[in-house]
């Protein structure tokens, strides 16, 4: 009984000085992290007139265009964008579908390459701003495929 009493007494005293006798709970959500802003200029100076303004992609990105080439895909977490190591991401950016896929292939895209158009840099902050978008889990994710 006696420590019972002691115990109260000191939540009392603590509570009385403005102490706090909780601990602090850390966050339930990881905050996002800062926007890249020399990056979200050069996306939207360079990308965003096929894959949006939001990164979401061309109007009915799902479905081929007739010739059987493929729409802007999101870069968002709807996209497969965060599917990709950075090696590639910054590849195809580089080279474009062309580059990377031939200029016949069936099913490819019509990104254009970039190479000589914006610095490695430039891709690099381009490519930050995008997953400062992403989610904190899926930026994770990604991450790992960088190991």
């Amino acid at each position: 009984m006696r420590l019972y009493f002691s115990a109260l007494i000191c939540l009392a005293l603590g509570a009385l000085s403005g102490a706090s006798v909780a601990p602090e709970r850390p966050l339930m959500v990881e905050p996002a992290p800062p926007v890249p802003l020399a990056g979200q200029t050069l996306y939207a100076d360079h990308c965003a007139s096929c894959h949006g303004d939001d990164l979401g992609g061309a109007v009915n990105w799902r479905t081929p265009n007739a010739d059987g080439s493929r729409k802007p895909r999101p870069l968002n977490v709807l996209g497969t964008a965060w599917r990709r190591p950075d090696a590639d991401l910054i590849a195809y950016t580089k080279l474009g579908s062309a580059g990377i896929f031939g200029d016949e292939s069936p099913g490819s895209g019509a990104m254009p390459a970039f190479q000589g158009v914006l610095s490695d840099a430039e891709i690099g902050a381009v490519l930050d701003y995008i997953k400062s978008t992403w989610p904190e889990g899926v930026r994770a994710a990604q991450q790992r495929l960088n190991r």
